[in-house]
C-alpha cells in the first residue's frame, strides 16, 4: 500500500519542493495541494458528508496560513497524521502543544530537503506499521515493503543483516549498520518478535513454543543455524 499525502501551503515554491520530495519517496503519493486551509477543510467536510473515507493518510501544513494558522488546523484535526513546517521561533505554548500531539511532527523552516524526506518516511513507516507492513532498505540501496507476518527470521552476519521472508528462500540483505537492534525493535513493534540472542530475531508464529535441547522446531523450509 502507498501512503497518501495532501499539502496545505500558500507558498507556491514550498509546494513545488514538497511535491518533488514526495515524488522521490518510496510508497508515498501526492493526492492534492491546497493554498488555503478553508479549501482543505471543505474537502474533508465534503468527503464526510458523502460518508466517504478520507482520500489521504497524512498532510503537510505550513504554520503561517491565511485565516487559520497551521497550529489551529492541527488542533481541529488532531486524529489525522501531520507534518507541520514552522519558523524556528513560535510561541512556547504552541511549540509545547505540538510536541505533545502524538501524530504531529514539526520541522522548522527554511526546511532542508533531507530533513523533510526523513519526516515523510517516518510518517509513512508509522502508517505502514499500523496496517501490518514494514519497509526495509536493502544492500543495493533499494527499499522493499513486507507484511510483518511474512518476516520469519532476521540474522546478523559479519557485514550485513539477513531478513528471511516466508515467500522466498533467499534472504533479503540489508547493511548491518543501518538497522541496529533499537531500529529493528521500533520497526517490528509486535509481540510476535523475540531476540533469542544478540544476532537472531525470530517471529514466533513460525516456531514451536517448545525447545528440544538447543533446537527450535521451525515451520519454514530452511535450516537455520541459531
Amino acid at each position: 500500500m502507498n501512503s497518501r499525502c495532501i499539502i496545505i501551503d500558500d507558498d507556491a515554491e514550498n509546494v513545488k519542493i514538497i511535491e518533488q520530495v514526495i515524488e522521490e519517496t518510496f510508497e508515498v503519493n501526492h493526492v492534492a495541494s491546497f493554498n488555503h486551509p478553508t479549501d482543505f477543510l471543505n474537502h474533508i467536510k465534503s468527503l464526510r458528508k458523502q460518508k466517504k473515507e478520507l482520500d489521504f493518510d497524512f498532510y503537510i501544513v505550513d504554520y503561517n496560513l491565511p485565516d487559520i494558522s497551521g497550529f489551529e488546523l492541527i488542533q481541529k484535526l488532531d486524529t489525522i497524521k501531520c507534518i507541520i513546517t514552522s519558523p524556528d521561533s513560535i510561541p512556547a505554548d504552541e511549540a509545547f502543544a505540538i510536541e505533545h500531539i502524538i501524530d504531529v511532527l514539526r520541522i522548522t523552516k527554511p526546511f532542508k530537503v533531507d530533513r523533510l524526506k526523513s519526516a515523510i518516511k517516518k510518517v509513512r513507516d508509522k502508517i505502514l506499521e499500523e496496517h501490518g507492513f514494514v519497509v526495509f532498505k536493502t544492500s543495493g540501496g533499494y527499499q522493499q515493503r513486507f507484511a510483518l507476518d511474512e518476516i520469519v527470521y532476521i540474522k546478523t552476519a559479519k557485514r550485513i543483516k539477513q531478513i528471511f521472508i516466508k515467500s522466498q528462500i533467499e534472504p533479503i540483505e540489508t547493511p548491518i549498520d543501518y538497522y541496529d537492534a533499537q531500529k529493528l525493535n521500533s520497526k517490528l513493534m509486535t509481540d510476535n518478535f523475540y531476540w533469542i540472542n544478540d544476532n537472531a530475531l525470530l517471529n514466533i508464529n513460525y516456531f514451536s513454543k517448545e525447545l528440544k535441547g538447543n533446537l527450535i522446531e521451525i515451520n519454514y523450509p530452511l535450516d537455520l543455524e541459531l
